[in-house]
């Protein structure tokens, strides 16, 4: 039997949380993504939530997650879908075009490894929010910046969404 997964149990309430990605979160893909006709991953893809937009850009999308009880809620989109952790994907080498991946740095304990897999092949932090009811690890802007220079990937965009005064939600686009 598979361990369970920091959102098993959370599913039903993440739904009503993050029935949708917010309007600067869709831009942000269309803007850094923009429209696709290969493969893109959705690693962390949690209940699918973003491959709605993916579809819509032309994408085909592949979604991983180690929860599969989000899982179970993604399958409602027209997406192959793998349980595997974002260190360990099931996937070829070279098997994508782009790749994407949305709120998951907080919810990993190593992300420069699932980064090097990567490569290689507000309400949020309330009492009631999404960071309570799962945990989170703390990754510092800096920190989260090198993964991706220490793993090859060079950074073309860097983007802080929203107008908070700290990083809440940054975007960027990479390339191999």
């Amino acid at each position: 039997m598979a361990p369970v997964a920091r959102y098993d149990g959370h599913a039903e309430w993440y739904e009503e949380f993050r029935p949708s990605l917010p309007e600067d979160e869709v831009d942000a893909l269309q803007r850094l993504l923009g429209p696709g006709r290969g493969r893109c991953l959705d690693l962390g893809c949690g209940t699918g939530v973003a491959m709605l937009e993916l579809i819509r850009l032309g994408w085909t999308v592949a979604g991983t997650d180690v929860s599969e009880e989000m899982l179970s809620r993604a399958r409602a989109q027209d997406a192959e879908l793998h349980r595997a952790p974002g260190d360990a994907l099931p996937f070829d080498d070279m098997s994508f075009d782009a790749a994407v991946s949305i709120w998951m740095h907080t919810d990993v304990d190593d992300f420069p490894a699932i980064l090097q897999e990567a490569y290689e092949g507000g309400p949020a932090f309330g009492p009631d929010g999404l960071r309570a009811k799962v945990g989170a690890t703390h990754l510092p802007l800096g920190l989260f910046i090198q993964a991706f220079l220490d793993t090859g990937f060079q950074i073309q965009r860097f983007e802080e969404l929203g107008l908070r005064e700290y990083p809440y939600i940054v975007a960027l686009r990479c390339l191999r």
